[in-house]
């Protein structure tokens, strides 16, 4: 397709969307109604869960992994020892707390 005619096509498409309120209220009206909603129903600080990286590697990418999840706003982390022992091994367990 050349250029010209997508923009013709994208220029009609707009027009029509502008032209029926109706179909202007349900695209971009009611969608901003509904997230504000859902928003206030469940936009709460909720505990999401946990997240446990273990780090069997021992390589310099899986060390800034789990340091990346211990210093990540949001998330509180821990490290702990990996059951199997070894030098280069780390557990790291963190509970995401959403941002206020």
């Amino acid at each position: 397709m050349i250029p010209s005619r997508i923009a013709a096509t994208t220029a009609a498409q707009l027009k029509m969307l502008f032209r029926r309120r109706i179909t202007l209220f349900w695209s971009l009206v009611f969608p901003m109604i509904l997230m504000t909603l859902l928003g206030l129903l469940f936009g709460r600080s909720i505990d999401a869960g946990t997240i446990t990286v273990i780090d069997r590697a021992g390589t310099t990418q899986s060390q800034r992994l789990v340091a990346a999840v211990e210093h990540t706003d949001g998330v509180t982390g821990s490290v702990t020892a990996p059951t199997p022992p070894g030098p280069s091994r780390r557990c790291a367990t963190a509970t995401v707390t959403p941002p206020c």
